[in-house]
């Protein structure tokens, strides 16, 4: 299954319109956009659309990177170490922040391995 048809399966299986998800995403992603991901025409959303898809269609956000070829993260967990975020400072940030970090190491790893396969 392509990126593009699981998103349009979970947002048809909610039985929301792409105005609707638009709307459940307070406008950060636009229907059009949307209809261009179900349409497979983007071949790598941001991590943070994922992330935001997965958060409205109650689906996995890691699937979701899998799909759109990114290496997608680990289960995490609420606690800083079971999440990976074992450094200095990370104890102290809420739920959105720690989220927010997830994803963008989740970003930098996939540049990395995007990298890492255009040298060989």
């Amino acid at each position: 299954m392509t990126l593009g048809e699981m998103l349009k399966s979970a947002r048809t299986e909610k039985e929301l319109s792409l105005r609707d998800v638009e709307k459940a995403t307070k406008g950060k992603i636009s229907n059009g956009y949307l209809s261009l991901l179900e349409n497979d025409e983007v071949k790598q959303p941001s991590p943070l659309y994922l992330h935001e898809l997965a958060r409205v269609y109650g689906i996995s956000y890691a699937e979701l990177m899998r799909c759109a070829g990114y290496v997608a993260p680990q289960a995490t967990e609420s606690s800083s170490s079971a999440s990976g975020l074992a450094f200095s400072g990370a104890d102290d940030l809420n739920t959105e922040e720690r989220r927010e970090v997830e994803n963008y190491i989740s970003y930098l790893r996939s540049k990395r391995s995007r990298r890492d396969k255009a040298q060989h």
